[in-house]
């Protein structure tokens, strides 16, 4: 659709990416991309990212009993973020 998603404009803000991001945009091309950019730069967008909806979630789940379900969603996310990586590695 051409419309970049929030993680690449926010890589924007390293300027070290601006070639690459730009190129991404105007081709589609994310060969440059995936060589040029920092994990940590994309690690600290993905925090900065999802930072508030954990807390909303562990506001939400604050409110629930202690039982074996509440344990279990408070893993879920831990453990979908493992799979993402460990699919991701293969």
């Amino acid at each position: 659709m051409g419309i970049p998603t929030l993680p690449i404009t926010r890589l924007i803000k390293y300027s070290k990416n601006q070639e690459a991001v730009d190129l991404f945009l105007e081709s589609g091309n994310s060969e440059k991309l995936i060589t040029t950019v920092d994990l940590s730069e994309i690690q600290n967008i993905y925090e900065d990212l999802i930072t508030p909806w954990i807390q909303v979630a562990r506001q939400s789940l604050s409110e629930i009993p202690d039982s074996r379900f509440k344990a279990l969603l408070e893993e879920v996310p831990v453990s979908f973020s493992n799979y993402l990586i460990n699919n991701d590695k293969n």
